[in-house]
């Protein structure tokens, strides 16, 4: 489905066999900023609409470098806006879940974010799976496993140079949402990595939350790197994510 030229979505219907309603998940991929077509998630988004019993919304955004930052952030805000709006249309239940992995986490964080500093209750759910939340600062995980641990901090430092216009972009919340307003969340459910760089700021982001008076769930998956929910049907670790995502 298109909302104009360049922005679209794919709806996976839930399999018939789940005749209850439990809401809408949309699905924000992890791209880099800069790529992964919806094609390379459809064997996945395919498993979470059978796995949750949840039609699921893929969402497509333009990406880096020929659509630099902010434009994926105001894709997904204008997506995620259209179909609160015309979820009827399209036979979509609420409530709705936003899922976001790496940097999809980073986008689902603070599109959320943005919804709620506006006064918009638009979101009921937020998952974030190995997110990107912090480009500033420094956190032991990343000088832990910045190296041979699957995400690279050269690629990281690649990936800034790709998206982002300007160095001061990097603390904008759109980026960064841990620097941002963070006082009224709905609860969030994230999951980090033991070995992933994106630990740390990610956990911080969990304790910054807490300590605003949020609820907030977390699950570290030990022994695990970033990216571990690619192999959803090889491990141990992932199966036991996604049934503690769906308590």
């Amino acid at each position: 489905y298109e909302i104009n030229e360049e922005v679209r979505f794919e709806i996976i219907r839930k399999p018939a066999h789940h005749n209850d309603q439990k809401g809408t998940l949309l699905f924000i991929r992890g791209s880099a900023f800069t790529g992964g077509p919806l094609d390379e998630t459809l064997s996945y988004t395919h498993m979470l609409a059978d796995y949750y019993g949840m039609d699921v919304v893929n969402l497509h955004f333009r990406v880096a470098p020929q659509y630099k930052f902010p434009t994926f952030f105001e894709d997904i805000c204008a997506t995620v806006q259209y179909l609160a709006d015309n979820h009827t249309q399209y036979h979509l239940n609420r409530p709705f879940t936003l899922w976001g992995e790496s940097s999809g986490g980073t986008m689902a964080a603070s599109v959320c974010q943005h919804f709620e500093n506006m006064g918009k209750k638009l979101i009921d759910k937020l998952v974030l799976i190995y997110p990107m939340m912090d480009l500033i600062r420094d956190y032991p995980s990343k000088d832990l496993y910045g190296q041979g641990y699957m995400l690279d901090l050269t690629f990281i430092e690649w990936l800034k140079d790709k998206t982002l216009n300007t160095q001061e972009e990097w603390s904008d919340y759109r980026i960064s949402p841990a620097l941002g307003t963070m006082s009224t969340m709905p609860p969030p459910f994230v999951v980090t990595a033991e070995f992933d760089p994106l630990r740390d700021e990610a956990e911080t982001y969990v304790e910054t939350l807490k300590n605003l008076g949020n609820t907030v769930h977390h699950k570290r998956a030990e022994g695990m790197i970033h990216a571990f929910f690619r192999y959803y049907d090889k491990l141990e670790q992932t199966q036991a994510c996604l049934a503690w995502l769906k308590e």
